[in-house]
């Protein structure tokens, strides 16, 4: 990620508040865990807690042990960081095996990720 961050050139394009705070690791602010607590709106990601890319490229395997692991971490990130940082932050997370294709899809009590936003 250091080698894609300065590829791109993307030090302008990340919250300069979480560049501030990671001067030497800035390619950090790619990631949702550092730059979030520099954001001042409130949050609404959407996210699947065992995502179709994720598991494979970054995990790097698909043992059910790992996997559970995974999925436990995130959550626990999730109600633990993004969602203590601002009273208004939500989340949308779900437990299905997808990669942004199921966008809209996926319905509990009548809502979707899209109407949960509007």
């Amino acid at each position: 990620m250091i080698w894609t961050f300065e590829w791109m050139a993307a030090r302008e394009g990340v919250n300069q508040d979480c560049i501030k705070a990671n001067p030497d690791n800035e390619w950090r602010c790619f990631f949702a865990q550092y730059t979030a607590p520099h954001i001042k709106t409130p949050i609404f990601p959407l996210q699947a807690i065992y995502d179709s890319w994720q598991i494979p490229n970054d995990l790097g395997t698909n043992a059910p042990a790992q996997v559970n692991l995974w999925g436990k971490n995130l959550h626990t990130y999730l109600n633990d960081g993004l969602l203590r940082l601002n009273s208004n932050n939500g989340v949308f997370l779900d437990s299905c095996f997808h990669h942004c294709g199921a966008w809209g899809d996926i319905h509990i009590n009548g809502k979707n990720q899209v109407s949960t936003i509007y």
